[in-house]
């Protein structure tokens, strides 16, 4: 359909003058100039009139408030400080990955080497030797299978009590790595709000909260990981004895 302006004056419809100023428009945009559309198109809601101009005059305002809160030397410290914070406690939990690796690796290896000496059943069943020298289960629970309690256990066999300590550890891997997982989320938050200049803390005490909360995961996941070292130190002196044969002195005579 081709439109005219001689047209749209003879029929005074106001549909069809909006057609012909659509396809004018398109003509218009097709030689690379701006007329405007989609602000016409779009309602108030979704495209405000020189909505774009509000946004940046708010940016403008946001960006003022933050310098003048930078202006504060003591404000500026803090803010300054946070962002090291930041960057120490994620260089921190990177490196508490890389030990709760070294962690999984060490119970794993030991949990091979613990089902390596345990005690096979005729049915492949594997039980471990107690304290009382009746055979058990990986769960800790008695073994009820017939040929479990006549066993001929040598000192070489597993024990239940080294099984046991080796799930407290996995259970403390674990522990740390969920400890691990909620940790990341805060650090990622809390560098969020150190980014939102637009939303800023707005006082000194609140990025002390900041600088707390980032002490607060650090001190929490060495807790963690000095635990995990404590349980493997005991576990390699509880080795150590078992395999040194006790010092025998010379008879005076």
């Amino acid at each position: 359909m081709v439109y005219s302006p001689e047209f749209n004056a003879v029929s005074g419809s106001e549909a069809q003058k909006r057609a012909q100023q659509d396809f004018d428009d398109l003509q218009n945009e097709v030689a690379g100039r701006d007329v405007g559309r989609i602000e016409r198109f779009l309602n108030g809601e979704s495209n405000p009139p020189n909505s774009e101009k509000a946004r940046r005059k708010e940016r403008e305002a946001e960006m003022t408030r933050f310098m003048a809160l930078m202006s504060d030397p003591v404000y500026a410290k803090l803010y300054e400080d946070w962002g090291k914070k930041l960057n120490e406690t994620r260089q921190f939990l990177d490196e508490a990955r890389e030990q709760l690796a070294k962690f999984r690796a060490s119970i794993e290896a030991e949990r091979l080497d613990i089902d390596a000496r345990a005690a096979r059943l005729p049915d492949g069943t594997l039980v471990y030797r107690g304290d009382d020298d009746r055979a058990y289960n990986r769960d800790g629970t008695l073994s009820e299978n017939p040929d479990a309690q006549h066993i001929q256990w040598r000192e070489s066999h597993a024990r239940l009590s080294e099984n046991l300590r080796n799930d407290d550890r996995a259970g403390s891997a674990d522990r740390l790595e969920q400890k691990l997982d909620h940790a990341d989320i805060a650090v990622g938050e809390s560098a969020e709000r150190h980014q939102d200049t637009g939303n800023p803390k707005t006082s000194p005490d609140g990025i002390k909260d900041e600088l707390e909360g980032l002490d607060d995961i650090v001190d929490d996941i060495s807790g963690e990981i000095s635990g995990l070292k404590n349980e493997t130190s005991r576990e390699a002196t509880a080795e150590i004895k078992a395999v040194t044969p006790p010092l025998s002195l010379p008879e005076l005579k």
